[in-house]
């Protein structure tokens, strides 16, 4: 199996220091295992912390970005590889084709979308990829309990959550990532 990952997560500025904390931890679990990484190819936020974390450990990573957001953005680290599309549906395809599983990061509302569509994903059987969402203080925990009532309410099928894995100890989502890719 390839050890590759798509990282979803928020291009604003991290207010968090156990979120930098945790991110850190998973990136340096990330580098030591070689897990290959692709994320939104920008710098700015969590996103720029977390791409320039794996750079500065000389892990692999990759982003993928479009021209518009390109030409929206400065990009100064030349470490990571960018590969440029034309459309925000071509780049989360790029990262899907690439990855073996997602992790979900605190985020904004494209981060959101970013996570539901590969959620649905899952639901539609056009993937059977796991999707963790790193949980860092509680963060998710809302849309956790939403998820809860839309399947109380008899919208969505168990099934359509057994690929989805929330974890809010940075240890146990590196032990799960250790163990899903030992296989």
């Amino acid at each position: 199996m390839k050890k590759k990952i798509a990282v979803f997560c928020g291009s604003s500025p991290v207010q968090s220091i156990k979120i930098k904390k945790d991110v850190k931890i998973l990136c340096e679990f990330l580098v030591k295992n070689n897990i290959s990484v692709v994320y939104g190819g920008g710098e700015e936020g969590l996103m720029g912390y977390f791409a320039n974390l794996i750079s500065s450990l000389n892990g692999n990573i990759k982003g993928v970005i479009t021209n518009q957001l390109l030409k929206m953005i400065q990009i100064e680290n030349k470490k990571i590889k960018l590969d440029v599309v034309n459309s925000m549906h071509e780049r989360k395809k790029k990262m899907y084709d690439f990855s073996s599983l997602f992790i979900i990061l605190p985020g904004g509302i494209g981060t959101l979308e970013e996570f539901l569509e590969v959620l649905t994903w899952n639901q539609l059987k056009i993937h059977n990829k796991p999707v963790l969402v790193f949980n860092i203080n509680n963060y998710f925990d809302h849309l956790i309990k939403m998820f809860d009532y839309i399947h109380k309410e008899g919208f969505a099928k168990n099934s359509s959550f057994q690929n989805l894995k929330v974890f809010s100890d940075v240890n146990k989502l590196n032990k799960y990532l250790f163990q899903f890719f030992l296989k």
